[in-house]
């Protein structure tokens, strides 16, 4: 990205579906979790349950970074 302002856009878009894909694991796996036969107060339980929570939300702001990439790029790729 930081090289060719133009691949940007299209980097970008790929990091955006993957987030999407990532959101529809972590719905697999939540429901998974919940799904399994242990004590929804146990210490694993929590933990994992906190762990999926935490990889999402890193997702959520690579995709974020990944969108204001996606404006400078934009904005400089205009008024060049």
């Amino acid at each position: 990205i930081g090289s060719d302002l133009s691949k940007a856009h299209n980097i970008c878009e790929d990091v955006k579906d993957e987030r999407r894909k990532m959101r529809k694991e972590e719905w697999q796996l939540l429901n998974r979790l919940y799904n399994y036969d242990m004590d929804y107060l146990s210490r694993t339980f929590l933990y994992l349950k906190e762990l999926v929570e935490d990889i999402m939300m890193l997702a959520d702001h690579i995709k974020s970074f990944s969108e204001y990439i996606q404006f400078l790029a934009t904005k400089y790729l205009i008024f060049d």
